[in-house]
């Protein structure tokens, strides 16, 4: 196995696992033609090109070049559940699975649920406020653990999942924001309360505790994506690829309990507009 990063020396504790590693940048096509080198099958894993329009698939578009030239017998492409839903997160990336298939390289692309661990930072402000604040409704969402999704993609490459296939990788159940908000309290033995409201109210309020425009914008696409039942669905994939089944958000939480803990008593507290204590 090759493990490739632009940052090769990040990759150090992989060598003690027998893998060789490899400078791969995908704005070099250079290195990736000296990494696809040997390589039959890819598993490539996408950021989310956030901040400069078409980042991400020209990225694909280099990649995808290059492995042809280089006559990789399979590749499997992680993004994201809502890349190709119409999320106002992955505008530019709705565009990148039709590139990559007409490319003509075997394709199968792994479509992720936003990860369990995406919610600690927002639970840490939750433990300190008191407050939930959403815009979601009842959307739900099946967020999966990043272990889980790692390890299926792995199995996915190696058990060479079926060309042009599309496969959901989700966790175990959907949640709605009153369900998270219910086993946070549970686990962590806290009073959080729910608060709904409009897009424009919970602008205001992510501004008021004083979260960057960026952040706040990209959080709020995020409650608009859930509400657009973008990532409401659960699969079996996980266990199906890797014969284990996906830890839920309460595993996750119990793990981590500790450090979300920390962080939370590490801010400032937050109050909500015209909400009080």
């Amino acid at each position: 196995m090759t493990a490739g990063s632009p940052n090769p020396d990040q990759l150090a504790d992989l060598v003690a696992r027998g893998a060789q590693i490899c400078r791969v940048d995908v704005d070099d096509p250079d290195s990736l033609q000296t990494a696809f080198g040997g390589v039959q099958r890819l598993l490539l894993v996408a950021d989310d090109g956030a901040g400069t329009a078409g980042l991400r698939r020209r990225q694909c578009e280099t990649v995808a070049e290059a492995a042809v030239g280089a006559r990789l017998e399979h590749v499997v492409w992680v993004s994201e559940a809502s890349s190709e839903l119409g999320s106002p997160l992955t505008e530019d990336a709705q565009e990148v699975n039709p590139a990559i298939e007409a490319s003509g390289i075997p394709c199968t692309f792994l479509r992720l649920n936003r990860y369990a661990e995406s919610l600690f930072a927002r639970l840490s402000l939750a433990l300190r406020s008191g407050w939930w604040l959403s815009s979601a409704g009842e959307a739900r969402v099946a967020y999966v653990a990043r272990d889980d999704a790692a390890r299926a993609g792995a199995a996915a490459l190696c058990a060479r999942t079926a060309v042009g296939q599309r496969v959901d990788i989700t966790g175990p159940a959907a949640l709605t924001s009153a369900e998270v908000v219910a086993l946070t309290n549970s686990i962590f033995g806290s009073r959080i309360e729910l608060v709904p409201m409009d897009d424009g109210t919970f602008s205001e309020a992510l501004a008021a505790a004083g979260m960057m425009q960026s952040e706040a914008e990209r959080m709020l696409a995020v409650e608009r994506g859930a509400r657009a039942g973008l990532e409401g669905r659960v699969s079996g994939a996980v266990e199906y690829l890797t014969g284990r089944a996906p830890r839920g958000l309460a595993g996750v939480l119990l793990e981590h309990r500790m450090e979300i803990l920390l962080a939370s008593r590490s801010g400032g507290r937050f109050v909500s507009p015209g909400l009080r204590r």
